[in-house]
C-alpha cells in the first residue's frame, strides 16, 4: 500500500468521524430545542387552564401567548391533551369551563379526526377525548367501533356508549362475543344509573348467554339494582356448566 493511498484513507475515515460528530450535534440541538419548546408550551397551555378555572371560560383574561399558538398542529395536540387530563381531576362549574374552552377552540375536530387513523391507540384518545367532553352527537361513530378487533379500541367504545346511554348502551351485549374483563365490567357498572322495568327481556337474553362474562356482568346488575324481575331468570343458572356462574347465581338469590 502506498502512502498516498493510506494518507487518503486517513483523510476519508477523519472526514467521517467529523460527519459523524456533526449528526450528533445537529440531533442533540435539535431535540434540546424540542424539549425546550415543549416546556415553554406546556407552561403556556398550564396558565391558560388554570385562568379559565379560576375567572371561568367567559371571564379569563386574554392570554396572547396562547393565541398566538394554539394553531399550531402541535400545540393543539398537546392542549388536548392537558385539557382532557384537567377536565378529570375538577367537578361543577371549573368543569364546565374545560368543556366550554374544549369547544371554543373546536378541539371536538381534531378528536373526531383521531377516529379516522389506523393506530389504535389515536382511536382509542379520541373516544376518550370525546366521552370526556360529553359530546354524545357522535356516539354513531363510537359505536362503530364496538366490534373493532383490537381490545383496547372495543372496551373504549363501550365504555362510551354506557356512559352516554346508561343501561341502553349495554345493547352491545346482544352479540358480544369475547371475553368482558372484571376491570371493564366495573367500568361498566359504575357507568349505569337503573335498570328500567321494561328491561326484562334484554336481562333474559343476557342471562342466556354463551359468553360467561355477560352472565357475570347481568348477575351484578340485577345485585346492584336489586332487579326482582330477573329472579325467575337467574333460578334457571343453577344448572348452568360453569361453576363460577352457578355460584354467582345463588349469591345472587340471595341479594334478591
Amino acid at each position: 500500500m502506498s502512502l498516498h493511498f493510506l494518507f487518503y484513507l486517513f483523510l476519508v475515515i477523519l472526514f467521517i468521524i467529523l460527519l459523524l460528530i456533526v449528526v450528533v450535534l445537529y440531533y442533540s440541538f435539535s431535540k434540546f430545542s424540542h424539549l425546550l419548546h415543549l416546556q415553554h408550551w406546556e407552561k403556556v397551555i398550564d396558565q391558560k387552564i388554570a385562568s379559565v378555572i379560576i375567572y371561568g371560560s367567559e371571564e379569563a383574561p386574554e392570554d396572547l401567548a396562547f393565541e398566538s399558538l394554539v394553531n399550531q398542529p402541535f400545540f393543539k395536540s398537546i392542549f388536548l391533551e392537558k385539557l382532557v387530563e384537567s377536565e378529570r381531576k375538577f367537578s361543577g362549574v371549573a368543569q364546565q369551563d374545560l368543556k366550554k374552552l374544549y369547544h371554543h377552540y373546536h378541539l371536538e375536530e381534531e378528536s373526531l379526526k383521531k377516529l379516522t387513523q389506523k393506530k389504535p391507540y389515536l382511536i382509542v384518545g379520541g373516544i376518550q377525548e370525546l366521552t370526556s367532553m360529553q359530546v354524545e352527537k357522535t356516539l354513531p361513530q363510537i359505536n362503530s367501533f364496538l366490534n373493532h378487533p383490537k381490545l383496547a379500541v372495543y372496551q373504549e367504545a363501550q365504555y362510551a356508549a354506557v356512559h352516554f346511554k346508561g343501561f341502553e348502551g349495554l345493547d352491545f351485549l346482544n352479540t358480544h362475543q369475547a371475553v368482558i374483563s372484571d376491570w371493564q365490567q366495573l367500568r361498566l357498572l359504575l357507568s349505569v344509573k337503573e335498570i328500567p322495568d321494561e328491561s326484562t327481556d334484554n336481562i333474559k337474553n343476557w342471562l342466556e348467554s354463551t359468553n360467561d362474562s355477560v352472565v357475570h356482568l347481568t348477575l351484578r346488575l340485577l345485585r346492584k339494582f336489586q332487579f326482582m324481575s330477573g329472579y325467575p331468570f337467574v333460578c334457571n343458572l343453577l344448572n348452568h356448566p360453569s361453576v363460577k356462574i352457578r355460584k354467582e347465581a345463588v349469591f345472587t338469590l340471595q341479594s334478591l
